[in-house]
This record gives structure tokens, sequence and C-alpha cells, in this order.
């Protein structure tokens, strides 16, 4: 895939896909980060679309019918790194990461990142052979819920500005307190394709 340039500013929608497990307590937390970006008059707008899934086919589905951007992981994440859907931390509802995000892929969408609220194993990376360029994983042990949903609007915000997802990671975290930076590489982790330059490539249309 070449390059794309950093996206420019636009009133158009970013399509945003937060899948709903069951029970969702993240859900408002989700809405209350968004609602810093819809306040800033240049910034892109994000049209939220909330889709019920119990496993990785309905998930799959979900992203194959809205075709989103950015796909949000709200879910809860076991100490190995599965996601695990619904309330019963069973095997047989718990997934690999990898596995989410080889599903996201296929469904054939183009969805440009995707953001996991829940850690990414240290030797995650992606290939050129990916159809995903950026992942971010938030470590919810290494990153409280206040200072997780303060970077997540930041960084959803410089995205929706026109910044390439590399800079609006790195403003994101400047507007953190300094003594928060330094677990920056392992509370909230940016992946991205090894072709891409971050601080190029944004989100587009």
């Amino acid at each position: 895939m070449n390059q794309v340039q950093a996206a420019t500013i636009t009133k158009e929608e970013l399509i945003m896909l937060v899948p709903l497990f069951s029970p969702n307590p993240r859900l408002q937390e989700m809405k209350k980060t968004l609602a810093l970006t819809q306040s800033v008059q240049q910034c892109r707008p994000f049209n939220l679309i909330k889709e019920p899934v119990a496993n990785l086919a309905a998930l799959q589905a979900a992203v194959a019918k809205h075709r989103p951007q950015i796909v949000h992981i709200a879910a809860e994440f076991m100490e190995n790194g599965r996601v695990y859907f619904g309330t019963v931390r069973s095997r047989n509802r718990s997934w690999p990461m990898t596995e989410v995000l080889s599903s996201i892929a296929e469904a054939g969408a183009n969805t440009e990142l995707i953001y996991f609220n829940g850690p990414l194993n240290k030797d995650f990376m992606l290939t050129d052979d990916d159809n995903i360029n950026f992942v971010i994983g938030a470590d919810k042990k290494l990153c409280t819920a206040a200072v997780r949903q303060k970077f997540t609007a930041l960084f959803y915000l410089f995205v929706g500005l026109g910044n390439s997802v590399g800079i609006a990671y790195r403003q994101a975290w400047q507007q953190l307190p300094v003594e928060l930076q330094d677990i920056r590489p392992l509370a909230i982790a940016l992946r991205y394709r090894l072709s891409l330059n971050p601080a190029e490539v944004g989100i587009h249309k």
C-alpha cells in the first residue's frame, strides 16, 4: 500500500465503531471522551456507531456493515492478553488480540486504526501484510481510567483536527503531566505497519 498524506481539516465525519460487549460499562466513558472533540469547531465530527457483538463473526459483520475508519475496542482483557465477550471470563468466550485484529482486517472495510482498551504484547508488531495501518493498546494496570480517558480524548481531538496519527499520539502525551509521560511505552502503546511513517499518515475518509 502506498503511503498517503496527512489528513486535511474537513467537516466530513470520521466513522468510529464501538463494539458492544455485554455488559459494557465504558460506553458512557467513550461518549464523554468524544464530547471534547465535538466542542472544537475545526474538528472533524466522529460518528459513533454502537453495535452489539457476541463473537468474532459478529464483530467482523459489524465492521463490514459500517466500514469504519476506526474500531475502538472498549472490552475486558484477561491477564494473558485475550479479549473476552460477555460477563464470564471463560476461555471459550475469549479470543487472542491477534485474532480480533485479523477478524477486523478480513472484513475488507479498510479500517485504518484499531484502539484496544487493553495492553498490547511488547512483541506485537504490524507487518506490510496487515491491512490495518495502526493499532493502539492502553494497559489499564499501568494507566488509570482518568488518564486513559483524557489521553483518548486528546488523541481523537488531534486526529480530528487533521494531524497524522503519530503527531496526534505525541501531542496527546505532551498534554499529560510529565510524571505520567515516563510510563508511555508501557501504558499506551502505538504500533504501525513497517512501511509507514506515523508522522505523515493520518485517518482518511
